[in-house]
């Protein structure tokens, strides 16, 4: 797999003549073209200002980061870098602004100078991409959390990146609204192969991703798949988090002495296993 975004001995402070200790230190990751990469960690691990690196938002204090082989720190590719790497944050409210659902999501397309009919193309395309063709000339704030999100979305994929970083995007939402952007991520990057990392505090968000990245203390003291770290009672210790429901739920029959293979993740499939 190609490498879109390397990260070489990332160290960052955000007032280093302090001497204030880095709020994420020696960080050495790559991130692959079409992978599904989740970030997790306890509150102020450095979860944000880590991806707040990978489109330029924030540039290295020491180290790092290339996009495509883009360098972050050199200010002439930040318009290339942050075309191919799109951020959608916590609350959908501070990104949504205009009056209609389309003119949202063709605000930053309009910015690349492209013909009328270009973005037309662009801003349907995106919006049938999250499932939301049907509410474009409807008002952002008569809109779900869920689908505020999605619009969200859709504004960042107008722009046709690479990559899209999610910042905490269910966090705010209702389980109806957290269902509706989970799956709508999903099929961005199973059915488009866009590459996305996604930071959450929801556990049971990243059972299913590619690879799971855990940060505590501004270090990454986990890299792999999340069932691993899942079962290793040390590791989830050392991070200060908790398994997913299901797989306590898994372990704990798995203690009473009910012969179930490891690689459960929903209820479904639980009950699928039990059956069996």
């Amino acid at each position: 797999m190609d490498n879109l975004i390397e990260i070489r001995d990332l160290s960052f402070w955000y007032d280093p003549e302090k001497g204030d200790t880095p709020v994420i230190k020696d960080i050495n990751l790559s991130i692959g073209k079409g992978e599904f990469v989740a970030i997790i960690g306890p509150n102020g691990c450095g979860k944000s200002t880590l991806i707040r690196h990978l489109n330029g938002l924030l540039i290295p204090s020491k180290g790092e980061v290339l996009v495509n082989g883009f360098d972050t720190r050199q200010v002439e590719n930040l318009p290339n870098i942050r075309r191919q790497v799109g951020m959608v944050f916590q609350n959908p409210d501070t990104q949504l602004f205009a009056s209609v659902v389309e003119e949202d999501v063709a605000f930053g397309v309009e910015n690349l100078c492209l013909a009328s009919s270009e973005i037309r193309d662009r801003v349907d395309k995106a919006l049938s991409q999250v499932g939301m063709c049907e509410y474009k000339a409807s008002p952002p704030h008569r809109l779900s959390g869920g689908q505020k999100q999605k619009v969200a979305i859709a504004g960042i994929l107008a722009i046709q990146p690479e990559c899209i970083v999610l910042d905490e995007p269910t966090s705010m939402l209702d389980p109806k609204g957290k269902k509706e952007v989970m799956e709508a991520v999903w099929a961005l990057n199973t059915s488009r192969q866009i590459t996305v990392v996604y930071v959450t505090h929801d556990m049971t968000e990243v059972l299913h991703c590619h690879r799971l990245v855990v940060l505590a203390g501004g270090e990454i003291v986990f890299c792999g798949k999340p069932l691993d770290f899942f079962a290793d009672p040390e590791l989830l210790n050392i991070a200060g988090l908790q398994a997913p429901p299901i797989i306590e739920l898994v372990n704990g029959l798995v203690a009473g002495g009910l012969e179930l293979p490891r690689n459960i993740c929903s209820p479904e499939e639980l009950v699928e296993a039990i059956c069996q």
